[in-house]
């Protein structure tokens, strides 16, 4: 993506950027001068949301596989949507699992939201 001018954009992400991306709209933000590259990305993340409202499964006969979510620290994946969509190792998983246990207690639940935000 670039801002008109040919010059690339910092690689920082603005806030709501993966919007035009999700719903294939990219040409609604006219200041980029998006690339074959980013419409391939939109695509793709496109398809994947469809399908999950289709099917309740982002997976589709054309589309790079989205592994099923785990508990299973070893089968945490992370999908990384890109021109080469791909599923790869998720090294942050430690990050999430320990909330694994307010998803199946009500009184974890009602502990963590009054506690309030993590500064960790």
């Amino acid at each position: 993506m670039t801002d008109g001018s040919n010059d690339s954009l910092p690689g920082d992400a603005v806030h709501s950027a993966e919007i035009e991306y999700a719903l294939g709209k990219l040409d609604a933000n006219p200041p980029y001068a998006w690339t074959e590259a980013d419409r391939k990305v939109s695509a793709t993340m496109n398809a994947y949301f469809a399908n999950v409202i289709k099917r309740r499964d982002p997976n589709g006969e054309t589309m790079p596989t989205w592994p099923k979510a785990s508990l299973d620290p070893e089968k945490i994946r992370c999908q990384v949507i890109e021109v080469d969509t791909r599923s790869t190792s998720f090294s942050e998983e430690h990050r999430y699992l320990g909330a694994v246990p307010l998803l199946y207690s009500k009184r974890g639940l009602k502990a963590a939201l009054r506690a309030g935000p993590s500064t960790g």
